[in-house]
């Protein structure tokens, strides 16, 4: 069951990053077919690679990191530099 819900969200990412990301998108399609066994072999090393970098980029687009945004909610008192 797990693995049709981790197919559709890749699908739905793919979707919504072919106009801004193509490449993104590109990639993205690679591991859901390889996950649907359509294409080469699935390794979830190149899953977890591919999340590293869609993180990577979102933090690039917003100019705050993940630990930032953490920091920022658990030490709310205290000035984060960025």
């Amino acid at each position: 069951m797990h693995i049709w819900l981790a197919i559709g969200h890749l699908a739905e990412a793919e979707t919504e990053s072919c106009s801004e990301f193509p490449e993104l998108a590109c990639e993205i399609r690679k591991v859901r077919l390889a996950l649907m066994g359509q294409e080469g072999e699935f390794k979830h090393t190149d899953l977890m690679e591919l999340l590293k970098k869609v993180r990577n980029m979102a933090e690039n687009i917003n100019g705050i990191s993940e630990i930032d945004r953490i920091n920022m909610v658990l030490y709310p008192s205290k000035e984060v530099v960025l």
